[in-house]
């Protein structure tokens, strides 16, 4: 009998095991489509930010201001300004990286960068950007959703990011980086499907800095 009983709690523990993965792969499964049905609604995004990065013991490293605008065929400009200023553009084939400060400039081919550039959820194919995520849901005690995505390749240049959303409407961005700094980017002047001109995504090289082009082995 005692046998039987052992037996029997087995099975109930194996039956028990089985549903909990069940029910785990259901939610990271129903994550995933949720946050699809948001970002799908965004076909170009234009965001004014501010920035704060802090170390891993909560130390403020860095605060700025900037602003962020892309749209669903991979043209994507991000600005920040003083203290720190830099330029990224992409017209959805080159990526320009411009530092002022250092008076450089870096090429890059969009195509090998967008898993590992977050904000570029809100571009292009959805469902391919967050295919390389596993992906969990939450609501905070702002009542805002909260989408947290962790990269299935452990070479990814972050551990994971969190994207908060107030109903459809993206309003903040937290990501932790290979350092488990943390950048915070928290959203205003949030303008969904805005018309936005494409020369704004065009790049010309200032005089006298210096290029950095990493374009040749990426092909």
């Amino acid at each position: 009998m005692k046998m039987k009983i052992t037996g029997f709690l087995t099975t109930l523990i194996r039956i028990a095991g089985m549903l909990c993965l069940s029910f785990s792969l259901a939610a990271e499964e129903s994550a995933e489509f949720f946050l699809q049905q948001k970002l799908e609604n965004i076909n170009s995004l234009s965001v004014n930010f501010n920035q704060t990065v802090q170390s891993r013991q909560g130390r403020n490293l860095q605060e700025n201001r900037g602003r962020f605008k892309v749209t669903e065929d991979g043209h994507f400009l991000w600005e920040t300004f003083e203290p720190f200023p830099q330029l990224i553009l992409s017209d959805s084939i080159t990526i320009w990286v411009y530092d002022p400060d250092l008076e450089q400039v870096t090429i890059k081919t969009a195509v090998h960068h967008s898993v590992n550039t977050p904000m570029m959820m809100f571009s292009g194919d959805k469902a391919a950007f967050l295919e390389n995520f596993t992906i969990k849901y939450s609501v905070n005690e702002q009542g805002l959703s909260v989408f947290r995505l962790e990269p299935e390749q452990t070479d990814n240049l972050f551990l994971f990011l969190e994207v908060f959303f107030a109903d459809d409407k993206p309003v903040k961005l937290l990501i932790s980086d290979s350092l488990q700094q943390i950048t915070t980017l928290s959203f205003s002047e949030v303008d969904i499907n805005p018309q936005i001109d494409r020369r704004v995504f065009q790049f010309q090289i200032p005089d006298n800095v210096d290029i950095i082009d990493e374009r040749v082995g990426e092909k």
